[in-house]
């Protein structure tokens, strides 16, 4: 599947370029489309490589520069690579790229496209330094790409390199909000404590916020009121509580905090839209697979 008659000169390099027949096959396929590879490779210690394209081309182009250093330049800007950093080149940009001349890089790079380009900021022309756990990984996901390409052009590997992809682009552009750490305090303690009643001090206590900061906090991240969201946590569990037991609805509504299990009904149907016996009756009920039994 490699294509040697494109294979760089560099020592080390790999290098795929995937035939358009295929893309094909399966670039319709609802997975595969998400986001699919058309070139992939690796340059190690590429010196004097260079690439310029006047015109930009149809994919996006991720370049990660896993040693030395090295230039991108796109619509007449320039950005600097060096070790455990990328950059992705949009679709359509005039661009060229090139090794530094002293301390050439070792570049992996992969031309990509698909419907789920759109969620990821891929215009944003920046420099893009991973966390030391996603960069330790990026040479085993590139690894993968390259071990699918090695095999046939199957559903499954398309499959799972358009997987891969979105490791890449997600471990890349993944930052994380400072701003929803206290939503995140906040739904554990609330699902470490369904059996209890809550009201809005007991949870401001816990928190040490505010109500009217708490309010903010969750009409902000969870689109709801924090005694809405943690009545939907109880229900939540009432389901699979109904759909993986033989409980009692009585029992249920016990251990969810309900004392009165008539209003424990009614506040699973507002949520579910039917009763907690109708939805037990209409969901099938948890039975363990007889091959996963111990002989």
């Amino acid at each position: 599947m490699e294509n040697m008659a494109n294979r760089p000169a560099f020592r080390g390099a790999r290098m795929f370029v995937l035939p358009t027949e295929a893309l094909e096959e399966y670039a319709a396929h609802p997975l595969v489309a998400r986001l699919y590879l058309t070139d992939v490779g690796c340059f190690p210690r590429a010196k004097n490589h260079t690439r310029t394209r006047r015109e930009g081309i149809e994919e996006y182009i991720l370049l990660y520069c896993a040693a030395g250093r090295g230039t991108v330049r796109v619509s007449g800007r320039t950005w600097q690579l060096t070790p455990g950093t990328a950059f992705c080149i949009p679709r359509g940009k005039p661009h060229e790229y090139a090794a530094h001349p002293a301390d050439p890089w070792t570049l992996w790079w992969v031309h990509f496209k698909g419907t789920d380009t759109v969620y990821y900021p891929l215009q944003s022309c920046r420099v893009l330094t991973p966390s030391p756990r996603v960069a330790g990984r990026m040479h085993d996901w590139f690894d993968l790409l390259f071990e699918s390409l090695e095999g046939d052009y199957s559903l499954e590997n398309f499959l799972c390199m358009s997987q891969v992809l979105g490791l890449i682009l997600t471990g890349l552009y993944r930052r994380p909000d400072a701003g929803s750490a206290p939503l995140t305090r906040a739904v554990r303690w609330m699902y470490a404590h369904l059996e209890e009643p809550l009201t809005l001090d007991r949870l401001c206590r816990e928190l040490g916020m505010s109500k009217s900061g708490l309010n903010d906090l969750f009409r902000r991240y969870a689109h709801r009121p924090p005694l809405q969201f943690f009545t939907r946590l109880k229900m939540t569990e009432a389901a699979k509580l109904l759909r993986q037991t033989d409980l009692p609805v009585g029992e249920i509504a016990r251990q969810l905090g309900y004392t009165d299990p008539y209003y424990f009904s009614r506040a699973f149907k507002k949520a579910e839209g039917t009763s907690p016996t109708a939805y037990r009756a209409a969901k099938p009920a948890y039975a363990p697979d007889p091959r996963d039994q111990p002989d």
